[in-house]
């Protein structure tokens, strides 16, 4: 918080800027941060000793010894980044388009180990990255599933009016937010795209204008300026990077509110510039970025979600069921409907042994009022392949045998979104039990789902 000085007008920034790792896992896990991925962290150190884990280090290297092999450049070229190079060549944003898609095979295999773990814990489904190349859309993927990841740019005026992130804000919508992957700067993919990238200073100028400008993709913007902000391996000159952060956060002042930034270099001036701009501004930050990742990835596993459930649930109420890729969103609703005074035993398979489990499940399902089926894209998944699941074959099987002898017992499913409760095929496939309207939390709010359940426990 600012100081006041004796000299009207005049600030002084405290210097003590506090770090709570409690509070950053907290967040993370109930999806309260977006995540920044540069070019720093996206490789493999062991990759290649002179790119040192820089997506950004290896298509230039691919690129320059192309122009040196086409005797473009001479061989004995001194450029160290795009800009000088494309003072040399003019068209080189088209040269990095041809080498993007004819000569680096881009696999998952090449990226950070850890990033790759960070990402598939699935607390990030909205990431933003400052690269133009596609390790990110790659990482991505593997982790949501190709084609199941919607790709954003900049430069794509149309999608960004469509945006719908703007109705994730409220904590009243529970529905998933589909993946989501925004190429702050551009992209140089596919082969045939037109849309520019930032190559060099005088692009990173025109972007930015459009990031401050009325053309912004406003939707995108509020929805960030509502969260958190973990930027990892984000590289900037100095004066870059404040006007990219500054139109992130909407104003200075509230730069300070809980971000964290990492990945510094020590040895470059810029960065030391940098560096001094984050401490003017009380912005966390530190130095190394996959010590960072390592340090999140040790907490993750050690946070104990357990006690917190175990602590809030109760029998006799409100018994959750599900798939265990749904347990955020999923546990989301559980803490809303906890908040809402009703009580609710929470699935916790993951969360303590087998035999525990086993043994309590069925018994918990026999004492409930209404058997709650989250209905999603994965469930869909199983019901269309038949899959051997324990949420399927055990809990569903005990609501219906529950079904059969408590004529009182209600069932309320709860469509997320990606479950088609129009497919005849998904219907006949639920128990009998199941087979009744499903609430839609894609189209209405947790708030509704919490009348509805209030109304269903009164009869």
């Amino acid at each position: 918080m600012a100081k006041k000085t004796d000299k009207p007008g005049e600030y002084n920034r405290q210097q003590n800027i506090t770090f709570s790792w409690d509070s950053f896992i907290r967040n993370l896990t109930e999806g309260q941060y977006i995540l920044v991925l540069g070019s720093e962290i996206m490789l493999s150190k062991s990759l290649n000793d002179n790119y040192n884990g820089d997506s950004y280090r290896l298509i230039f290297d691919y690129v320059k010894e192309n122009l040196i092999e086409s005797g473009i450049l001479p061989e004995n070229n001194t450029s160290t980044d795009f800009t000088q190079l494309s003072y040399i060549y003019k068209n080189i944003d088209t040269y990095i388009r041809k080498t993007v898609n004819e000569n680096i095979d881009f696999n998952v295999e090449e990226i950070e180990p850890s990033l790759v773990e960070l990402l598939k814990t699935r607390h990030f489904r909205v990431v933003l990255t400052t690269t133009f190349d596609p390790y990110a859309l790659e990482l991505m993927e593997y982790v949501w599933g190709k084609g199941n990841v919607r790709v954003m740019n900049i430069n794509t005026p149309r999608s960004n009016l469509e945006f719908d992130l703007e109705k994730y804000i409220s904590d009243d919508i529970v529905t998933a937010i589909q993946p989501t992957l925004y190429y702050i700067f551009g992209k140089a993919f596919p082969a045939n795209e037109t849309r520019p990238f930032v190559v060099n200073d005088n692009d990173a100028i025109v972007t930015l204008s459009k990031w401050m400008s009325e053309s912004a993709p406003e939707k995108m913007l509020k929805y960030i300026r509502s969260k958190r902000i973990l930027a990892l391996g984000c590289k900037f000159d100095d004066w870059f990077f404040r006007f990219f952060w500054y139109t992130m956060r909407e104003s200075i002042i509230e730069i300070s509110q809980g971000e964290v930034v990492v990945s510094l270099d020590e040895q470059s001036e810029s960065d030391r510039k940098l560096k001094q701009y984050f401490n003017n501004e009380n912005i966390y930050y530190q130095s190394d970025a996959r010590k960072f990742i390592d340090e999140t990835l040790k907490r993750l596993g050690e946070y104990d979600m357990k006690e917190e459930i175990i602590n809030k649930r109760k029998r006799k109420g409100v018994f959750l069921s599900y798939a265990h890729e749904d347990f955020e969103i999923v546990r989301h609703i559980f803490l809303s409907l906890v908040k809402a005074d009703i009580d609710v035993w929470f699935d916790e398979r993951n969360l303590q042994g087998a035999d525990n489990y086993e043994k309590n499940i069925p018994v918990a399902i026999a004492e409930s009022r209404i058997f709650i089926p989250v209905l999603s894209a994965q469930c869909q998944k199983d019901l269309l392949n038949n899959a051997s699941r324990y949420y399927k074959d055990t809990e569903w099987s005990a609501a219906q045998t529950t079904c059969n002898v408590n004529d009182q017992y209600k069932v309320l499913p709860v469509r997320l979104s990606g479950y088609d409760s129009r497919s005849q095929t998904n219907r006949e496939n639920l128990p009998k039990c199941m087979q009744v309207t499903v609430f839609d939390l894609e189209k209405s709010s947790i708030n509704e789902l919490i009348a509805r359940i209030k109304e269903l426990l009164k009869q």
